[in-house]
């Protein structure tokens, strides 16, 4: 009788365990694609910001608050990755005479 009681436990413990490791399994799915998606919007903005180079020889960070409707702090981090991926120059040092021209490669 102990040998089946014993059973029982450890085939619901394994049950339980399965299902646990099976949902974790679905919430890490979840948050990849979360992630995955804002990249992509992340990846999209930048390329906005690209294109509007063709309409301007320099933009500003007003501009680029404009385009995407976003706050000025956001702007800035995407024309700081901008500029770290070499597509950008920065001119001027702070304030409202601070504009920036695409890197031709």
């Amino acid at each position: 009788m102990s040998q089946n009681l014993f059973f029982i436990l450890l085939l619901a413990l394994l049950l339980v365990a399965g299902f646990l490791i099976g949902r974790r399994s679905l919430k890490n799915s979840g948050l990849e694609k979360a992630w995955r998606a804002r990249r992509e919007s992340k990846e999209r903005a930048k390329e906005r910001i690209m294109e509007l180079f063709s309409e301007k020889d320099k933009i500003t960070n007003d501009d680029v608050q404009k385009l995407l409707e976003s706050s000025h702090a956001t702007a800035t981090n995407y024309l700081d990755e901008l500029q770290k991926d070499g597509k950008i120059v920065q001119n001027g040092d702070i304030g409202r005479g601070v504009f920036y021209n695409q890197i031709n490669n």
